[in-house]
């Protein structure tokens, strides 16, 4: 069950929850969320938690404790893991070598046998030991999540009629902006056109 120790020697706080298919469910990120989470985090607020959108996580149940609990809730956009997960960009691939390098000796030294969840959790724990907490926040850097950088990720990723129909969104709001705040009480023309302040500068549209 969740919550769970493993081994006397697994990564400290290391919790375990299984599965009959092997992938996560919505009871079990709640529970997750319940007893990991929260409590990890303690009473400092604002926080903001960012994961990606798969169904098990978006339920309402979460979406109402996160609330309670004074939490917002960023859910990446589908497919862009690679650009904005901080472990895909960072942590992951040299995680997963580590691990490879790990299983493989351990199972030169236990030839033929399954590997046991207490030395699972032992071993997959030695690894994530080794992982620098620096790369950890080079991933948060490189997604532009902390530091906050809204030109983390290049603009040729983006779909170039999406990228333009932001663009054209973003200078209307802007536009309007700033025709209220310059000249409200100011009526219209005879022919219907209302006076514009200065167009938006490329710094404001971009952001």
């Amino acid at each position: 069950m969740c919550g769970m120790r493993t081994s006397e020697e697994d990564y400290p706080g290391t919790v375990y929850a299984a599965t009959k298919n092997g992938w996560m469910e919505t009871e079990i990120f709640e529970t997750h969320f319940d007893k990991v989470f929260l409590p990890t985090v303690g009473e400092k607020r604002p926080i903001l938690l960012v994961y990606d959108g798969h169904s098990t996580h978006v339920g309402l149940n979460i979406i109402e404790k996160a609330r309670e609990a004074g939490i917002t809730i960023l859910k990446l956009p589908p497919h862009t893991s690679d650009n904005l997960q901080p472990l895909d960009l960072a942590v992951n691939k040299s995680f997963k070598d580590k691990w490879d390098l790990a299983l493989v000796k351990w199972q030169r030294l236990q030839v033929g046998q399954m590997l046991p969840k207490k030395d699972f959790s032992k071993l997959i724990g030695h690894v994530w030991a080794q992982v620098d907490p620096s790369v950890c926040a080079a991933g948060f850097r490189k997604a532009g999540i902390f530091p906050f950088n809204n030109d983390a990720v290049s603009e040729h990723k983006f779909h170039p009629d999406q990228l333009a129909e932001w663009r054209k969104q973003t200078l209307e709001r802007c536009t309007e902006v700033i025709e209220t705040s310059i000249a409200p009480d100011i009526p219209k023309h005879r022919d219907n056109q209302q006076l514009h302040g200065p167009s938006c500068s490329k710094d404001q549209m971009n952001h």
